[in-house]
């Protein structure tokens, strides 16, 4: 080997092929082709700029560039098989991030919090990415995916997963395609997208996944259609801004905390269809003033409406309180009209 490769080295710690830390002080870092693999943490809170991963590398690890606020651009050589959960959790300077043809697996939370990412290109060869991987990346306006994907592809800035028709990620410019590509907004779709203000979900969406719009503090207003049967446990919590929503009348259960902490909501419309009413569904809700539960609902859960601090009244249908619902569905003992006929 010789001195200038000895000396390019004496930055990194790595053992068995393995780098494990970085040490240097360098902002612009290129990592050595001798590391197959970059551990867990091995960038963590560096001060970093800008780093080149050649295709020796196999796997991004865990945390691996979490937290390195000063990464501006990251060049992912095709190689790279895995980005592991969190890699690069919290770089809130990276503006963009193309994902190459080797990688099959993007994990959990692994842009995380990418406060300035602003678009994402996922090459032909990209096969599983998690559905939270881009999680509160608010800035977030361009998604493409390359043609020839088998599993992936992208339109009106959404990314769908083509077999199952579910939209894995969506972004502040997301328009949902009205063909029937789309019968699924997944789990935490839009999650952390605090630059949304509306989103049309068009008539052939059937379910709306758990956390799909949770933290869309600027979200005013959102159809659902009446295609949709199924909304996921907190899929609207902390929308701050959202202040009235009417659920389709195919959708029979409200689930676990699904408008928890809407600041602004004054008025939930709930469908005769309605059987259940999950714990903590409306907690938080503090501008709700209205509110009526249909005679079908058998059961609602603990503090389902909890710390709804403007609503005086609850309007019942039912002439006496269901068996099937918790003891403490209203722990604040906000009064109630049983009986109950608009």
């Amino acid at each position: 080997m010789k001195q200038g490769d000895l000396n390019d080295l004496i930055d990194f710690e790595i053992e068995g092929g393995v780098l494990v830390r970085y040490k240097g002080s360098g902002v612009d870092v290129t990592i050595p082709d001798c590391v197959e693999s970059i551990g867990y943490g091995a960038f963590f809170c560096s001060r970093i700029k800008s780093v080149t991963i050649p295709g020796t590398v196999t796997t991004i690890g865990e945390q691996a560039f979490q937290l390195c606020t000063d990464l501006i651009n990251v060049n992912i050589l095709t190689g790279v098989m895995k980005v592991d959960k969190l890699a690069f959790a919290e770089c809130s300077s990276l503006t963009s991030i193309t994902i190459p043809d080797s990688v099959k697996e993007v994990g959990a939370c692994a842009f995380l919090d990418c406060d300035n990412l602003r678009s994402i290109i996922l090459s032909a060869g990209v096969e599983g990415i998690s559905q939270d991987a881009f999680k509160k990346c608010n800035s977030l306006e361009c998604i493409i995916v390359e043609g020839g994907n088998k599993v992936y592809h992208s339109e009106g800035n959404c990314l769908i997963e083509t077999k199952t028709r579910t939209l894995v990620c969506g972004c502040k410019s997301s328009m949902i395609p009205d063909d029937e590509s789309v019968t699924k907004v997944g789990e935490c779709a839009f999650y952390g997208c605090r630059s949304l203000k509306s989103i049309k979900i068009p008539k052939g969406v059937t379910s709306i996944g758990d956390y799909a719009f949770a933290e869309c503090v600027s979200l005013e207003s959102i159809a659902i259609p009446e295609s949709v049967t199924s909304i996921g446990k907190y899929a609207f919590s902390y929308c701050d801004s959202l202040k009235k929503i009417i659920i389709s009348d195919r959708v029979t259960v409200i689930r676990e905390g699904t408008f928890y902490g809407c600041d602004s909501l004054q008025s939930v419309t709930i469908s005769d269809s309605v059987t259940s009413i999950g714990k903590y569904a409306f907690s938080y809700c503090d501008s709700l003033k209205k509110i009526i539960i249909p005679k079908g609902v058998k059961s609602i859960g603990e503090s389902a409406f909890e710390s709804v601090f403007e609503l005086e009244l609850i309007q019942c249908e039912s002439l006496k309180q269901p068996e099937g619902w918790d003891e403490d569905w209203n722990p604040d003992d906000i009064p109630v009209e049983w009986g109950y006929n608009a």
